[in-house]
Protein backbone atom coordinates (compact mmCIF):
# COMPACT_ATOMS: atom_id res chain seq x y z
CA UNK A 1 0.00 0.00 0.00
CA UNK A 2 1.36 3.67 -0.91
CA UNK A 3 0.25 5.98 1.63
CA UNK A 4 0.99 8.78 -0.81
CA UNK A 5 -1.39 8.03 -3.63
CA UNK A 6 -3.46 5.21 -1.15
CA UNK A 7 -3.02 2.68 -4.20
CA UNK A 8 -2.24 -1.18 -3.75
CA UNK A 9 0.03 -3.36 -5.57
CA UNK A 10 -0.39 -7.40 -5.54
CA UNK A 11 2.99 -9.30 -5.79
CA UNK A 12 1.33 -13.14 -6.96
CA UNK A 13 4.72 -14.08 -8.21
CA UNK A 14 7.20 -16.04 -5.95
CA UNK A 15 9.15 -18.30 -6.37
CA UNK A 16 9.05 -18.57 -10.11
CA UNK A 17 5.24 -19.10 -9.57
CA UNK A 18 2.08 -18.09 -8.87
CA UNK A 19 -0.65 -18.84 -6.15
CA UNK A 20 2.15 -19.94 -3.28
CA UNK A 21 0.95 -19.97 -0.11
CA UNK A 22 3.23 -17.35 2.60
CA UNK A 23 3.13 -18.44 5.60
CA UNK A 24 4.67 -14.88 6.97
CA UNK A 25 6.54 -11.66 6.55
CA UNK A 26 9.36 -10.56 7.96
CA UNK A 27 11.43 -7.12 7.27
CA UNK A 28 15.46 -8.17 7.19
CA UNK A 29 18.22 -4.96 6.40
CA UNK A 30 15.79 -3.28 4.43
CA UNK A 31 14.16 -5.66 2.68
CA UNK A 32 10.64 -7.57 3.00
CA UNK A 33 10.86 -11.52 2.97
CA UNK A 34 8.53 -13.60 2.67
CA UNK A 35 8.60 -17.10 3.78
CA UNK A 36 6.46 -19.56 1.82
CA UNK A 37 5.37 -23.34 0.83
CA UNK A 38 8.37 -22.83 -1.73
CA UNK A 39 10.74 -21.27 0.16
CA UNK A 40 12.10 -17.28 0.85
CA UNK A 41 11.70 -14.63 -1.47
CA UNK A 42 12.60 -10.75 -1.02
CA UNK A 43 11.93 -7.80 -2.07
CA UNK A 44 14.45 -4.98 -1.61
CA UNK A 45 12.10 -2.28 -3.82
CA UNK A 46 8.90 -1.78 -3.68
CA UNK A 47 8.47 -0.64 -7.47
CA UNK A 48 10.42 -4.26 -8.11
CA UNK A 49 9.39 -7.54 -7.85
CA UNK A 50 10.21 -10.18 -5.57
CA UNK A 51 13.15 -12.16 -5.98
CA UNK A 52 13.95 -15.81 -5.19
CA UNK A 53 16.38 -16.62 -2.73
CA UNK A 54 18.55 -19.71 -2.47
CA UNK A 55 17.56 -22.10 0.31
CA UNK A 56 18.84 -24.03 2.73
CA UNK A 57 17.68 -27.75 1.36
CA UNK A 58 18.73 -28.34 -2.50
CA UNK A 59 15.10 -28.23 -3.98
CA UNK A 60 13.26 -26.28 -2.20
CA UNK A 61 11.88 -26.39 1.50
CA UNK A 62 8.72 -25.11 3.37
CA UNK A 63 9.87 -22.09 5.36
CA UNK A 64 7.36 -21.01 8.05
CA UNK A 65 8.99 -18.38 9.90
CA UNK A 66 11.86 -15.99 9.88
CA UNK A 67 13.81 -14.11 12.36
CA UNK A 68 16.68 -11.64 12.45
CA UNK A 69 19.49 -11.66 15.11
CA UNK A 70 22.15 -9.00 14.15
CA UNK A 71 22.91 -9.69 10.25
CA UNK A 72 21.55 -13.27 10.48
CA UNK A 73 18.77 -14.35 9.21
CA UNK A 74 16.66 -17.31 10.62
CA UNK A 75 14.51 -19.52 8.83
CA UNK A 76 12.68 -21.88 10.60
CA UNK A 77 11.35 -24.55 8.11
CA UNK A 78 9.56 -28.25 7.16
CA UNK A 79 13.06 -29.57 8.07
CA UNK A 80 14.20 -27.84 10.81
CA UNK A 81 16.25 -24.70 11.83
CA UNK A 82 18.98 -22.58 9.51
CA UNK A 83 20.54 -19.43 9.95
CA UNK A 84 21.48 -17.61 6.40
CA UNK A 85 25.46 -15.86 6.90
CA UNK A 86 28.11 -13.85 4.33
CA UNK A 87 28.86 -17.43 4.07
CA UNK A 88 25.18 -19.20 2.85
CA UNK A 89 22.95 -21.36 5.20
CA UNK A 90 23.92 -23.39 8.19
CA UNK A 91 22.35 -25.45 10.50
CA UNK A 92 22.40 -24.90 13.83
CA UNK A 93 24.97 -27.77 15.06
CA UNK A 94 27.47 -26.03 12.62
CA UNK A 95 27.01 -22.49 13.80
CA UNK A 96 26.77 -23.96 17.67
CA UNK A 97 29.47 -26.69 17.08
CA UNK A 98 26.80 -28.09 19.44
CA UNK A 99 24.33 -31.91 18.40
CA UNK A 100 21.09 -30.56 18.47
CA UNK A 101 18.14 -33.00 17.47
CA UNK A 102 15.57 -31.15 18.04
CA UNK A 103 16.61 -28.46 15.12
CA UNK A 104 17.56 -30.90 12.20
CA UNK A 105 15.03 -32.70 10.04
CA UNK A 106 12.05 -32.06 12.22
CA UNK A 107 9.03 -29.26 11.24
CA UNK A 108 10.02 -25.71 13.57
CA UNK A 109 7.15 -23.77 12.79
CA UNK A 110 8.47 -20.68 15.37
CA UNK A 111 11.67 -19.27 16.27
CA UNK A 112 12.72 -15.94 18.24
CA UNK A 113 15.82 -14.53 19.48
CA UNK A 114 15.57 -12.70 23.17
CA UNK A 115 18.52 -11.12 24.45
CA UNK A 116 21.13 -13.67 23.39
CA UNK A 117 19.00 -16.74 23.57
CA UNK A 118 17.35 -18.54 20.88
CA UNK A 119 13.69 -19.74 21.10
CA UNK A 120 12.03 -22.37 18.72
CA UNK A 121 9.21 -24.99 18.63
CA UNK A 122 10.37 -28.35 17.39
CA UNK A 123 6.97 -30.86 17.81
CA UNK A 124 6.18 -30.81 21.19
CA UNK A 125 8.44 -28.94 22.84
CA UNK A 126 9.59 -25.13 23.24
CA UNK A 127 12.74 -25.14 22.82
CA UNK A 128 15.69 -22.79 24.46
CA UNK A 129 19.13 -22.17 23.63
CA UNK A 130 20.97 -19.64 25.55
CA UNK A 131 24.33 -18.75 23.64
CA UNK A 132 27.61 -20.68 24.19
CA UNK A 133 25.44 -23.10 26.40
CA UNK A 134 23.57 -26.26 25.53
CA UNK A 135 20.45 -26.20 24.49
CA UNK A 136 17.30 -26.87 26.86
CA UNK A 137 13.55 -27.76 26.47
CA UNK A 138 11.64 -24.94 28.46
CA UNK A 139 8.58 -26.75 28.09
CA UNK A 140 6.44 -29.76 26.43
CA UNK A 141 2.98 -29.38 25.34
CA UNK A 142 0.95 -30.73 21.55
CA UNK A 143 0.30 -27.83 19.50
CA UNK A 144 2.48 -24.90 19.92
CA UNK A 145 2.31 -23.29 16.20
CA UNK A 146 4.08 -19.49 17.23
CA UNK A 147 6.31 -17.93 20.03
CA UNK A 148 6.37 -14.07 20.44
CA UNK A 149 8.58 -11.97 23.22
CA UNK A 150 6.95 -8.49 24.86
CA UNK A 151 9.43 -7.34 26.98
CA UNK A 152 10.52 -10.76 29.33
CA UNK A 153 7.28 -12.37 28.79
CA UNK A 154 7.00 -15.08 25.82
CA UNK A 155 3.85 -15.74 24.55
CA UNK A 156 3.14 -19.25 23.43
CA UNK A 157 0.35 -19.82 20.72
CA UNK A 158 -1.21 -23.33 20.71
CA UNK A 159 -4.23 -24.28 18.71
CA UNK A 160 -6.69 -23.86 22.40
CA UNK A 161 -5.06 -20.52 23.44
CA UNK A 162 -2.16 -18.72 24.38
CA UNK A 163 0.26 -19.01 27.25
CA UNK A 164 2.15 -16.50 29.05
CA UNK A 165 5.46 -17.30 30.77
CA UNK A 166 7.52 -14.88 32.65
CA UNK A 167 10.83 -14.92 32.52
CA UNK A 168 11.95 -13.49 35.38
CA UNK A 169 9.69 -14.98 37.87
CA UNK A 170 9.25 -18.44 35.83
CA UNK A 171 5.57 -18.29 35.91
CA UNK A 172 2.82 -19.60 33.49
CA UNK A 173 -0.66 -17.93 32.92
CA UNK A 174 -2.69 -19.97 30.19
CA UNK A 175 -5.44 -17.82 28.56
CA UNK A 176 -7.28 -20.53 26.85
CA UNK A 177 -11.04 -20.94 24.00
CA UNK A 178 -12.20 -22.48 27.36
CA UNK A 179 -12.02 -19.17 29.09
CA UNK A 180 -14.70 -17.25 26.47
CA UNK A 181 -12.56 -16.29 23.84
CA UNK A 182 -15.30 -17.26 20.97
CA UNK A 183 -14.32 -20.04 18.47
CA UNK A 184 -12.47 -23.62 18.57
CA UNK A 185 -9.27 -23.16 16.80
CA UNK A 186 -6.36 -19.93 17.49
CA UNK A 187 -5.11 -19.24 13.81
CA UNK A 188 -2.84 -16.45 15.06
CA UNK A 189 -2.16 -14.02 17.64
CA UNK A 190 -0.14 -10.29 18.14
CA UNK A 191 0.57 -8.44 21.37
CA UNK A 192 0.68 -4.63 21.22
CA UNK A 193 0.34 -2.14 23.90
CA UNK A 194 -0.23 -4.70 27.00
CA UNK A 195 -3.42 -5.79 24.48
CA UNK A 196 -3.15 -9.12 23.86
CA UNK A 197 -5.07 -9.94 20.33
CA UNK A 198 -6.13 -13.50 19.53
CA UNK A 199 -7.46 -14.51 15.82
CA UNK A 200 -9.44 -17.50 15.77
CA UNK A 201 -12.13 -19.37 13.43
CA UNK A 202 -14.94 -17.04 14.76
CA UNK A 203 -13.30 -13.61 14.99
CA UNK A 204 -10.83 -11.79 16.97
CA UNK A 205 -10.83 -11.09 20.63
CA UNK A 206 -8.95 -8.46 22.30
CA UNK A 207 -7.77 -8.58 26.03
CA UNK A 208 -6.06 -6.67 28.08
CA UNK A 209 -3.65 -9.63 29.26
CA UNK A 210 -1.26 -7.31 32.51
CA UNK A 211 -3.88 -7.92 34.89
CA UNK A 212 -3.75 -11.58 34.13
CA UNK A 213 -0.21 -11.98 34.35
CA UNK A 214 2.08 -12.59 37.93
Amino acid sequence: HDPVTGQFKTFDHLQGGTDVRVYSLHVHEGALYAASEQGISFLADPKAEFQSMEVPISGGVAVYELETKDKDLWAASRYGLYVHQPSGWKSLKEVSGKDVPEAFAVAVPSVVYHDTSLYWISGDKIMLKPRKQQPLVLTERAGAFRLRFDGDILYIGFHDGVTAYDMNRRLWTDIKLEDGIPGTFVQTFTINGGKLWIGTDAGVERINIRPYLP
